[in-house]
């Protein structure tokens, strides 16, 4: 009986089906964009100088780019629509977030 159980799963649990090629893109999207994200940081940061709202914003790139390879792994087999909202849900409360924390940091 147990060895039944242990096979059956419940709906979903088992999670999408990520081959090794999926982890590859992943892999290849999180590392090219936070290259590319963090190359922007920091001529942001060489334009503004020392900005809090800028500074706060340092590990944007990193948290922006893996969110963006989430739709090659965690989100596969999600609609398109799903995903966007997701995805670009994330992006949105991040970036409130660091705005936030740019606000106090230029008040202190």
């Amino acid at each position: 009986m147990l060895s039944r159980l242990a096979r059956v799963g419940c709906a979903g649990a088992l999670g999408p089906d990520v081959t090794r090629a999926d982890h590859a893109k992943a892999a290849a999207v999180a590392l090219g964009g936070t290259i590319v994200l963090t190359l922007v940081w920091m001529r942001l940061h060489a334009v503004y100088g020392d900005n809090p709202y800028v500074d706060s914003f340092s590990l944007m790139p990193f948290l922006a780019a893996l969110l963006l390879s989430l739709p090659l792994t965690s989100l596969k087999g999600r609609s398109r629509a799903a995903q966007a909202v997701f995805v670009g849900g994330s992006l949105v409360l991040l970036i409130v977030i660091f705005l936030l924390a740019g606000l106090v940091s230029a008040r202190l």
